[in-house]
């Protein structure tokens, strides 16, 4: 990959508490707040998105929840492991018990997961080595007059996505 498509060039950062990160384009790093919790990604994302649903609302405190999804084998916790919010019965949320930063969130059943992950975008140390998103999710909760969507990709209603149908039926849910 070059580094004119990633965004951004081999070199050197420093962390949360002031450690050198390397960055490449092979993997991205981040973590939460305060340091305690670090990660590690190899490869390229399976997919980046936008959530504007009101469960990704209030995890994130905003107005959306921004992600970069990966394989689960494809993610490391190098420092710390998080702690674990089963917001519902097909969903979980993983976050640092100390500060509260939003790592990471993950279907439980197919075929959203159990075998990819959603690391949130602002947690990445280098964020903007990623292109926006591919696609909005949770249309339904967009909040207009905050945030203004790309018009040119697919927007997606809870409601009427398969696959979020399907892991509802498989778990006899109607939660996300």
């Amino acid at each position: 990959m070059s580094p004119h498509r990633s965004g951004v060039a081999e070199g050197r950062s420093r962390g949360a508490e002031g450690e050198a990160l390397m960055v490449d384009e092979k993997s991205a790093t981040g973590g939460c707040l305060c340091g305690r919790i670090r990660y590690e990604a190899e490869g390229e994302p399976i997919i980046r998105g936008m959530c504007l649903c009101r469960m990704c609302q209030k995890w994130s405190g905003t107005g959306a929840g921004m992600g970069v999804q990966y394989p689960m084998a494809a993610i490391r916790f190098t420092r710390g492991q998080p702690k674990i919010y089963p917001s519902s019965a097909i969903f979980e949320r993983s976050f640092c018990d100390r500060c509260g930063s939003s790592l990471m969130t993950r279907y439980l059943v197919p075929p959203y997961g159990p075998d990819q992950a959603m690391l949130w975008l602002g947690t990445f140390d280098h964020p903007k080595r990623f292109p926006g998103p591919q696609f909005y999710f949770g249309i339904e909760g967009h909040l207009e007059a905050w945030l203004s969507l790309d018009e040119r990709l697919p927007r997606i209603n809870c409601e009427n996505d398969e696959g979020l149908a399907r892991a509802r039926a498989e778990v006899g849910s109607k939660d996300e």
